[in-house]
């Protein structure tokens, strides 16, 4: 579901910075480098509100979205622990931002405290997901939170129903959002996952799952359940 927040001012629009620019720790404060030279010092912000695991709101009003990191949905499998993660390590801290971009609402951003970079963090502890390939350190991240099993990879990846009545799978396309369903007997079943932090869920019929917005794989042909 969409964030709807107040636009981002033009104070911040200023912060956005080429993608090929990085920031390092110098002293006690975080700069923006290019070509391996400290160039510009990044001002800190302070946090006022953690709206979830990958959205936040500065004390100047500014909200701010963690680039490259998605954290559950309210409703979803792992939502508190999400916004308790990001709570831990931004609240009461000085925090950096390297804004890549914005949209009407919010500003993209990489996250910096004295702690590390917050995004990175953020999903090796499992509480976000990283669903590219681009940034060697975020696959890095990723990868150990899912041999770990941790976080999102943990208690909400399901392959077993709740209910041993329910055994239709709910599944959203990570690059369309479309939402499609699988019984037994439809080709890629078995292979098929329940991320539960995604919204996908297990449903005990076919009513169920279109009432949730679900259509039929069209790999399950001409079948129905039961």
């Amino acid at each position: 579901m969409a964030k709807k927040n107040s636009p981002p001012s033009a104070n911040l629009k200023k912060l956005v910075i080429s993608s090929t620019l990085a920031a390092t720790l110098v002293g006690s404060a975080f700069w923006i480098v290019n070509n391996n030279k400290p160039v510009q010092p990044l001002p800190s912000y302070q946090v006022k509100q953690v709206i979830d695991g990958d959205t936040f709101i500065t004390t100047d009003n500014q909200h701010i979205r963690l680039r490259d990191a998605q954290a559950p949905d309210k409703g979803n499998c792992g939502y508190q622990q999400a916004k308790d993660e990001l709570s831990r390590l931004i609240l009461n801290k000085p925090v950096y931002l390297i804004v890549r971009y914005h949209d009407s609402y919010r500003l993209y951003a990489e996250v910096f405290t004295p702690d590390g970079e917050v995004n990175e963090l953020m999903i090796k502890s499992g509480w976000a997901r990283y669903d590219r390939s681009l940034k060697p350190h975020l696959v890095a991240a990723r990868q150990h939170a899912q041999q770990q099993g941790l976080g999102v990879y943990g208690s909400c990846i399901s392959t077993t129903p709740d209910d041993s009545d329910c055994l239709i799978k709910g599944n959203i396309n990570t690059k369309t959002s479309e939402k499609i369903y699988y019984f037994p007997g439809c080709i890629s079943y078995d292979r098929t996952i329940v991320d539960k932090d995604l919204g996908e869920g297990w449903f005990c019929s076919e009513a169920e799952a279109q009432q949730s917005g679900f259509r039929k794989a069209l790999t399950c042909f001409s079948r129905s359940w039961p």
